[in-house]
């Protein structure tokens, strides 16, 4: 119900536990369009992947994909055609 919101990995402020598989779907509620901003991203390159579908599932379109932490990924704004939602895996 919040226009913004901040998303923490499966180890919050802390480091993630091993062998961790997470996924989580947000929608507008509206079917507005959503935008996924990144603050902070450090990732164990090629071994740690964030994945983005465009839809309220992992069987949507992928429309991004990131590991490492050389540099913080750009916003992802999902399309009208997903109803509003992101799925993000981890």
């Amino acid at each position: 119900t919040a226009c913004e919101g901040v998303i923490l990995d499966p180890g919050g402020n802390s480091a993630i536990p091993p062998n961790q598989s997470v996924q989580q779907t947000f929608c507008s509620g509206t079917g507005q369009c959503l935008q996924l901003s990144f603050s902070a991203f450090d990732l164990e390159k090629d071994f740690d992947f964030i994945k983005v579908y465009d839809g309220p599932d992992n069987f949507s379109e992928q429309i991004a994909e990131f590991t490492g932490n050389d540099m913080l990924p750009p916003p992802i704004i999902g399309s009208t055609n997903s109803g509003g939602c992101l799925t993000v895996a981890f």
